[in-house]
């Protein structure tokens, strides 16, 4: 629905209209067989000087109500410049990316693991960066988000599972021992009944125990679609893949999900590491998660 105020308002009463609003939508909606209650997200585009068309103060509109979407719902955003240079920043990225693939712009940074116990490099996690021709490394915050929320994850995913098979040969003819390597897959991908068979053909092309690879998954990926996670987990496993959730602690936790999937690694998320030796708070949160990890076999990974 679009609201439409005419006359010189200010700030302050354009969101006093708003909050009516939504005071209103709150009311139940009494049905002969239910109660109905409706969140509304509204977004506020101010016509400055009649700056702004019709078309414009629309769009605008449009980009603050997903805002105050994200900002919890039942809620209402007012349009801000930075918000516009930020859709238009993810336009340009989303437009950008199908090149940036095509193109070889993506790249592979490689952070080591090191065991806390004999301090020795124990495996290494590929992390994707974006080398632009134009504007120089994109931050990851700004286009793994455009990825995942687009067909390229398994694009990309594929990309970065057979450029880690390629650098594992390389290391192998340099005459380097292998270690695992972990990479990241998101849930959308997790679901895709190719995953597992992919792996396997990468594998074998490349003539590597599929057990040198670690997927790693995020909380939120286990969320949803829960049978076709499990099995496409159960078909990794069989090849000896070792699975891993990312960002532990920051998403929807469920202890049951660690009962629930065939799961071989816990990492700690770094907003916990990063003060956990100031933080009695955040010290006694990983504590919990090392000697629930402890009790489940899992292996615990300290981000940061």
């Amino acid at each position: 629905f679009v609201v439409a105020i005419s006359g010189a308002l200010d700030e302050q009463a354009i969101t006093s209209k708003a909050t009516e609003i939504l005071q209103v939508m709150r009311e139940t909606v009494e049905l002969p067989e239910h109660s109905l209650s409706v969140l509304t997200s509204i977004g506020i585009a101010l016509s400055i000087d009649g700056e702004r068309s019709a078309d414009r103060l629309l769009q605008c509109a449009d980009v603050a109500m997903y805002q105050a979407k994200k900002m919890g719902r039942d809620n209402y955003c007012l349009y801000t410049e930075e918000m516009g240079l930020f859709v238009r920043k993810r336009i340009q990225i989303e437009a950008d990316l199908p090149n940036a693939i095509s193109q070889n712009h993506l790249l592979l940074n490689y952070q080591p693991k090191v065991s806390c116990v004999t301090n020795e490099v124990v495996g290494f996690e590929a992390l994707l960066r974006w080398l632009h021709p134009d504007s120089g490394l994109v931050s990851p915050a700004d286009f793994i988000p455009v990825i995942e929320s687009s067909r390229l994850i398994i694009e990309v995913g594929e990309w970065v599972l057979t450029e880690v098979a390629r650098q594992l040969v390389a290391w192998r003819e340099a005459g380097y021992e292998l270690l695992p390597v972990a990479v990241n897959i998101s849930g959308f991908h997790l679901h895709d009944e190719s995953l597992s068979p992919f792996i396997k053909a990468l594998a074998q092309q490349y003539g590597l125990n599929p057990g040198i690879l670690e997927v790693e998954i995020t909380e939120n990926a286990l969320t949803g679609d829960t049978d076709n996670s499990i099995a496409t987990m159960k078909q990794l496993k069989k090849l000896d893949v070792k699975l891993s959730v990312d960002d532990f602690g920051t998403g929807y936790s469920s202890l049951s999900y660690l009962k629930k999937f065939p799961i071989d690694v816990l990492k700690i998320d770094r907003s916990f590491i990063n003060e956990c030796a100031h933080n009695p708070d955040d010290a006694a949160i990983c504590v919990a998660i090392i000697s629930l990890a402890k009790s489940l076999g899992l292996k615990i990974v300290a981000e940061g």
